[in-house]
């Protein structure tokens, strides 16, 4: 694998890993909308009017 193949595996493996601190962060309920904001933009995602849900609202739409 030459040093340029390399380089491009490893920002694919952290990216990857930033999704998925992104997706776990994403799961715990001690997250702020903050952090959220933070590991999305590290992503390169921009979240929008994003707020929090009770499930309660979400079942009954």
């Amino acid at each position: 694998m030459t040093t340029q193949a390399q380089n491009q595996a490893s920002e694919f493996a952290e990216f990857g890993q930033r999704l998925i601190d992104l997706g776990m962060a994403m799961k715990r309920d001690q997250t702020t909308v903050r952090d959220l904001q933070v590991l999305a933009k590290a992503c390169g995602i921009k979240l929008l009017n994003l707020r929090s849900v009770p499930k309660a609202e979400l079942n009954n739409g």
